[in-house]
């Protein structure tokens, strides 16, 4: 596995890459995680793609400036890495925080991409009223001090608190942990008016083939979902039964079943 970094965005990004003379896949993971994160779908993946997983400014390897973390930030890093490796065309697929930035980084470049799969992202548009600037920065605040309190632990100690709240394949827990001491607390910034307000703004935008992954809810919970979902031009959207939040962890072999049938009909 190749370890590297581009400079793109005034920012040194880290990357992995299974390389190969195969179309590209480009692995965009969640908040607090890191490109490592991907190892359970690394493997079955890579038999078709050459799979680039990076890491999220803030996350991983990757630099962690002291300001930058909006999504526009995020959208200019993946591009940028995306033309610094001279990609053309990859498939694009990003988790949460990383299923965003994948999201409106195909909105703004029509055509930097193949293809896109969001992984759970946000589809609600947020109703409440917009937080105060003192209630952001006690928000920060309290995402800094859980950051730090999770540096202060050991990787074996992380595990195990990995363990305790989630039931996933053993394979996850040691980079779940690695992402967590590797974590900067700059990117408690994320947080609070620092982010687009609303994914499905930038689906009327987007014209390549996209598959939504979403984790279970109740039957009101995916009319919702479904509302959001058809604001897309080519788009899918699918719960998968039984999963939360991280849906390949939760359910993997559901979750490959669901990629294997999105990328064989592109």
């Amino acid at each position: 596995m190749l370890s590297e970094y581009v400079n793109t965005n005034g920012t040194k990004i880290h990357y992995q890459r299974t390389g190969g003379d195969k179309p590209s896949i480009v692995l965009a993971h969640g908040f607090s995680d890191n490109g490592p994160c991907w190892v359970a779908l690394v493997p079955v993946l890579r038999e078709d793609y050459d799979v680039i997983m990076y890491d999220a400014r803030g996350h991983g390897l990757s630099d962690a400036p002291e300001t930058g973390y909006s999504t526009e930030d995020r959208v200019a890093d993946l591009a940028g890495l995306i033309h610094a490796l001279g990609l053309e065309k990859p498939i694009l697929m990003g988790h949460s925080m990383g299923a965003s930035t994948v999201g409106w980084t195909v909105a703004i470049h029509p055509d930097i991409a193949r293809a896109a799969i969001l992984e759970d992202p946000g589809l609600q548009r947020q109703t409440q009223t917009p937080l105060s600037e003192e209630e952001r920065k006690d928000m920060a605040e309290k995402r800094r001090a859980e950051i730090l309190g999770r540096k202060a632990m050991t990787r074996e100690q992380l595990m195990e608190l990995g363990r305790s709240n989630t039931s996933w394949p053993e394979e996850e827990y040691g980079p779940w942990a690695d992402s967590k001491l590797q974590l900067s607390p700059n990117v408690v910034q994320f947080f609070g008016g620092y982010m687009r307000s609303w994914l499905g703004d930038a689906f009327p935008k987007i014209k390549v083939p996209v598959l939504i992954l979403k984790q279970d809810t109740d039957e009101e919970g995916k009319k919702r979902d479904q509302e959001v979902a058809r604001l897309l031009p080519n788009g899918r959207l699918i719960h998968i039964e039984g999963a939360g939040h991280c849906i390949r962890r939760d359910k993997p072999e559901a979750t490959i079943k669901v990629l294997r049938e999105f990328l064989a009909e592109l």
